[in-house]
């Protein structure tokens, strides 16, 4: 008379259930730092070892390779990466005579100046410096 019916489990909602609030343990939020970069710029006080005057006369007893980052952004990256790879060749070779001029232009983006920065730091570049439009790589 009465048939024994099959229990149903809704396996999807059971799924869901215990597997939901695993995940969310699992995903907490992360915290993110924020990252300012401030450019503090030398005075031009003659008495200060680092200043734009002194540097500048620093640069007339060195080789100077400079580089012209202009309005043709494609060619800019090449040119990026041809200054990697000349600033590295110069600090395997501790070459102290020779510096890279990297100079800006009025349609250089705020790209390519981060990108430039990042190869200062990934490679541990010890003295770099801004000088009007012109960003100087200098070795040690």
């Amino acid at each position: 008379m009465w048939e024994k019916r099959k229990k149903l489990y809704y396996v999807p909602g059971l799924i869901s259930a215990v597997f939901v609030p695993i995940i969310f343990y699992c995903k907490k939020p992360e915290i993110k730092q924020q990252v300012a970069i401030n450019f503090y710029l030398p005075s031009d006080k003659p008495y200060q070892p680092y200043s734009s005057n002194n540097l500048l006369r620093e640069l007339n007893r060195k080789k100077i390779f400079t580089i012209a980052l202009d309005k043709n952004h494609q060619q800019n990256e090449r040119k990026l990466e041809f200054i990697r790879h000349e600033a590295r060749k110069i600090l395997y070779y501790n070459d102290v005579s020779t510096t890279i001029k990297v100079s800006f232009s009025n349609e250089t983006n705020y790209g390519e100046i981060v990108a430039l920065l990042n190869i200062m730091v990934s490679d541990e570049h010890k003295r770099y410096g801004l000088i009007g439009n012109d960003f100087y790589i200098f070795f040690e």
